[in-house]
């Protein structure tokens, strides 16, 4: 009995980590050290190009598997998961997260008490900031020799699409792709006429997805032309 009950709680303690050592991918300390090195080459180019002289910092947490990016706003320390670095797939891509994220850090500097209250914002006022983030880091993308048409490929693989946006701190996905692209149809229409990502899935994939949205922009910014109106942005979908 002794050693049934003995062997039964070292399958219950094994249990669990087999399972954790079956899911987890071997990476050497060389890479790791890799994708940190690239996540501060890229950072580092968007802030000296773009002249931002508010510090920040960036930082690779490789034991984080969720896909995410985010600006500490107590330090300005800019974090990328290895979820994320899983997901981008170019410095064009990773440089989009990170601008998103720098616009963050910048803002965190903003307000009373050297920006301490910077985070604790009203949700409508969230989400005006992330679309804030959003199309700065187009601009911060250019300035810095990368190809925003990345940006859309990007959050066409990590943006969740919710029904309602109401209750979020962030737009719905479709939105943000419409203003990032209504961003770089205004201002870089060169990287949509000499597009070298035409022919990637994901592009086409948003090509399909926001049919809707860019009809409705193209539409606006043509009434504004006939009528030398002040292009008034649709509200997307």
């Amino acid at each position: 009995m002794r050693k049934l009950l003995i062997i039964s709680l070292a399958l219950l303690l094994l249990g669990p980590l087999s399972a954790v050592f079956a899911d987890t991918e071997i990476y050497t300390n060389a890479e790791i050290v890799k994708r940190r090195k690239l996540i501060q080459k890229v950072g580092y180019q968007i802030l000296n190009a773009n002249r931002i002289e508010e510090r920040m910092n960036f930082e690779y947490a490789h034991q984080r598997k969720e896909i995410n990016a985010y600006s500490k706003g107590s330090d300005r320390t800019i974090v990328v998961t290895k979820g994320m670095m899983n997901t981008v797939d170019s410095e064009d891509e990773l440089a989009a997260v990170l601008g998103h994220e720098i616009s963050h850090s910048i803002d965190s500097y903003r307000g009373i008490f050297k920006g301490y209250f910077s985070n604790f914002v009203w949700l409508p006022t969230a989400r005006r900031n992330e679309t804030r983030a959003d199309l700065r880091s187009i601009d911060f993308m250019v300035n810095a020799g990368y190809n925003p048409v990345a940006a859309l490929i990007v959050y066409n693989k990590i943006l969740s699409q919710p029904r309602y946006e109401w209750y979020s701190s962030h737009p719905v996905g479709s939105k943000r792709m419409a203003k990032m692209y209504e961003r770089i149809f205004q201002k870089y229409p060169y990287f949509l006429v000499n597009n070298e990502y035409i022919k990637n899935p994901i592009y086409q994939n948003f090509l399909l997805n926001s049919k809707k949205n860019r009809l409705e922009f193209k539409e606006a910014l043509e009434e504004a032309k006939n009528t030398n109106k002040k292009f008034k942005q649709p509200s997307y979908n």
